[in-house]
């Protein structure tokens, strides 16, 4: 049977599966039955489309779309509905309380796909000067090409890392505003335990993705302070909190370290699994006392965990991470380099 001679609800169904936004837009164009038919769903096609290309992701572009709906800088930030949020957040984590493709309305699909553009966009832009900054330092000069292995395209899984990671990024920007606004308003328990509620979502190799994603953006900061064509005297969306940011993470971490396993493995690079590099920094050990002893730790009179950090190695695959430690500099970073730090 011709494809345009196809039931309808066929045609839905090959619709939704589109594994992207262009492929979804390249099929409904197909023909005036398949552009009407997609006019008549198109909340839930362009929801699954997104939902597809996105792969687990689409629960951190759920859950930050339901964060910022309460705004940045509401007193009553960490109200019942707040935590509510959270915790409708941690179950689309866990793999439960997804919104059906046919229930959403057509504003809030669209905006989840300008969210999606936004933090696209960024993360190609951090894609980029990370292996700009590999090729630059990552080097030696006498090195007449650069390895496949350090700037070879990135794989979807290394794509997804550093797109997530983007996500919560803005997230724990959204607390971090809300935290100043508690402050303002005397709450400051509440504020501390606003961002425990959205920090404790995530293990510590996640956080420190977007520690990692967030140290790009402090050096573009610092750049565009003393830019003379650059207005920064208020605060922009490159200005971190990261040091207020430890503070919380390391009471997250003696509060909840008694329920940390205490091994890891790597079962590959799938961007829900724990990343090579954080399995292989630890020697197979869960390094729960990471956010404690990272900023003094230094090899051979470097800070070691400023170069792990710089150079992103949580977001990306074990072919990538095994040609960094190649390199002569960041040799500090060899296997177990953290273990014995961690296990205090």
């Amino acid at each position: 049977m011709p494809f345009l001679d196809l039931p309808t609800e066929l045609l839905i169904h090959i619709l939704a599966s589109a594994c992207s936004l262009t492929d979804l837009r390249t099929l409904a164009f197909t023909s005036r039955r398949t552009y009407a038919i997609f006019q008549d769903e198109q909340a839930a096609l362009i929801y699954q489309a997104l939902a597809n290309e996105l792969g687990p992701v689409i629960d951190d572009a759920l859950g930050l779309s339901d964060l910022e709906a309460f705004g940045l800088a509401a007193p009553d930030y960490f109200n019942d509905d707040y935590r509510a949020a959270l915790t409708k957040y941690g179950g689309y984590l866990s793999g439960h309380g997804h919104p059906s493709p046919r229930q959403l309305p057509l504003d809030y699909v669209l905006r989840l796909v300008r969210s999606y553009r936004a933090m696209s966009e960024l993360s190609g832009m951090y894609i980029t000067s990370a292996f700009n900054l590999i090729k630059r330092e990552a080097l030696p000069s006498s090195v007449p090409t650069t390895p496949p292995g350090l700037t070879a395209a990135p794989s979807r899984s290394e794509w997804l890392r550093v797109l997530r990671a983007h996500y919560r990024l803005q997230m724990a920007r959204s607390s971090y505003h809300a935290g100043a606004s508690a402050i303002e308003a005397k709450s400051i328990e509440d504020a501390r335990n606003g961002k425990a509620l959205l920090f404790e979502l995530w293990g510590p190799w996640e956080v420190q993705q977007i520690f990692s994603v967030g140290g790009l953006y402090k050096r573009l900061e610092h750049r565009l302070i003393h830019s003379p064509n650059i207005d920064m005297s208020k605060e922009s969306w490159f200005t971190l909190p990261l040091d207020g940011w430890l503070e919380s993470l390391k009471r997250l971490q003696r509060t909840n370290e008694a329920g940390f396993p205490t091994a890891l493995r790597f079962d590959g690079d799938d961007v829900a699994a724990v990343p090579f590099a954080w399995v292989d920094a630890f020697d197979g050990y869960y390094g729960y006392h990471y956010w404690g002893v990272m900023p003094g730790i230094k090899r051979g009179g470097q800070a070691a965990q400023g170069l792990w950090s710089l150079f992103g190695f949580v977001l990306w695959d074990a072919p990538r991470v095994e040609a960094l430690k190649t390199a002569s500099f960041l040799l500090c970073c060899n296997t177990g380099w953290l273990s014995s730090s961690s296990r205090q």
